[in-house]
């Protein structure tokens, strides 16, 4: 166990079910403190707190045990959160001496008091004298001011080194490209202006230009094998298209245009369909043999987004009406429902995992897709207008990047979560503007972003990253 991850135990000469109330009891009072969850079967409570000066805070893990009807056992586990790490043992054992005599000072006095007369403060009062208190009040503002000072110097300098590592390239377009996606042979399509470009990855060459007839590209899919390229978008508020090219003979194999826009596409893992959205209440099938079209219905609301899972025996779609749908490809019937979700997801590429976009503004859900249960919810921002813009699974599903910001102007974030434990393991910061895409490569070693930047109302632009993501 390294510096960033401390453990300690204590027992207490109190029941367990005594001690478990205690802890639910004592933690809200402790304003930098939040409980995440809580399993009395399990015996087991989670916990997030502030920023420190060291770090962006810590997850603490309280496990107990029961040693007999009368004696429990609490181990307390934390990991400190993305940041420095700089006497990162000192911030860890203050969270557990804080946990410890709380727990302790309750038990004691207070479990067997009625609500009402129990303590409520945030910490636990001592005795000073009024010199005390006098020198305190007057020092204590300015302790905050400091310290508070320096924790946005340590941290600002912390992501704009680790940024600057991953940072690899930037390119600058001339239009917002809302859609960037990587072929199989790792060639980047960005779509810009009416065109969509495939540039070289490492130098982001043009190597190939296709016409789109519309304004907005929206959507971009290359089918397994590399052959085709399938196209989405269409004006704001307008008339939208998708479009097949043949990228061996560079020629359209299908193209369709639709009342609004087409918000997104798909190739099925055999090729043989063509998933789409177009800004109204079904999703779309396309056998591209054939050219033939069928309907999925069920959704009360536009549907934005739809993909295939890896296996391609299941559909995923996200809609307007708050509802993620799971689709049968074969008889085409809904097998599962997520309702208060966005219409934005990621599948993971093991077809075990749903990443969703909450209701909640700023908030990614983790679902078991065969279960649906809800195993985690990554808070991005407390901040109502955040927007969660693109969601992407990292290192064989064990990383979650999560790419968006507050609007075009101000600038965006890649915040990369571990999957398993919730933990934010690295932020990618640089655009200056709201992240609109991510893709990743074939071998998972690079990540392309796309995003605005927006000078004056005048003035906007795009620009496209590409970052390293080899050591995550």
């Amino acid at each position: 166990m390294g510096l960033a991850d401390q453990q300690t135990q204590q027992k207490f000469p109190f029941p367990n079910e005594a001690v478990f109330d205690g802890l639910l009891a004592i933690i809200p009072r402790n304003w930098s403190w939040t409980l995440k969850s809580h399993d009395r079967l399990l015996g087991r409570i989670t916990v997030s707190t502030l920023g420190s000066l060291f770090s962006y805070g810590e997850n603490i893990t309280l496990k107990l045990e029961k040693i007999d009807e009368e004696n429990t056992l609490v181990t307390i586990e934390s990991s400190l959160k993305v940041g420095m790490n700089i006497a990162a043992a000192h911030r860890h054992a203050k969270n557990f001496d804080s946990i410890i005599s709380e727990l302790s000072h309750y038990l004691q006095y207070e479990k067997d008091k009625p609500i009402l007369e129990r303590q409520q403060p945030s910490v636990l009062p001592k005795p000073t004298t009024e010199a005390q208190t006098s020198d305190d009040a007057k020092t204590f503002p300015w302790i905050w001011i400091g310290g508070a000072f320096v924790i946005c110097l340590i941290v600002g300098l912390v992501i704009f080194v680790q940024s600057r590592e991953r940072l690899k390239q930037t390119w600058t377009k001339t239009s917002v490209p809302m859609a960037v996606k990587f072929s199989p042979s790792n060639e980047i399509a960005i779509g810009t202006d009416k065109e969509v470009e495939i540039v070289d990855a490492q130098t982001g060459a043009v190597r190939r230009k296709y016409d789109f007839q519309f304004s907005n590209v929206r959507s971009i899919a290359f089918s397994s094998d590399g052959s085709l390229l399938a196209v989405g978008g269409g004006e704001t508020f307008g008339r939208g298209n998708f479009t097949i090219w043949n990228l061996q003979s560079n020629q359209v194999i299908r193209t369709m245009t639709f009342d609004k826009e087409v918000d997104s596409v798909d190739f099925s893992p055999n090729n043989q369909l063509l998933a789409l959205t177009a800004s109204d209440k079904s999703v779309r099938l396309l056998n591209i043999q054939t050219g033939a079209i069928e309907e999925l219905s069920g959704h009360s609301g536009e549907v934005l987004s739809a993909a295939f899972s890896p296996r391609g025996d299941l559909l995923v779609s996200g809609s307007a009406d708050d509802t993620i749908k799971i689709w049968n490809v074969q008889t085409k019937k809904v097998i599962r429902e997520l309702k208060d979700c966005d219409f934005e997801f990621a599948l993971s590429p093991d077809g075990k995992m749903l990443a969703v976009s909450g209701k909640q503004q700023g908030t990614v859900k983790l679902f078991d897709i065969d279960a649906g249960e809800l195993l985690r919810t990554f808070t991005w921002s407390l901040v109502d207008k955040y927007e969660v813009k693109r969601i992407l699974f990292l290192g064989n599903s064990k990383l979650l990047a999560v790419g968006g910001g507050q609007d075009f102007e101000k600038p965006g974030e890649i915040r990369i979560y571990d999957t398993e434990t919730g933990n934010m393991k690295e932020l990618l910061t640089g655009h200056q503007g709201l992240v609109t895409d991510l893709s990743i490569s074939s071998q998972e070693r690079v990540l392309v972003s796309s995003g605005a930047v927006v000078k004056d109302r005048n003035t906007v632009y795009g620009e496209v990253k590409v970052w390293s993501v080899s050591k995550l």
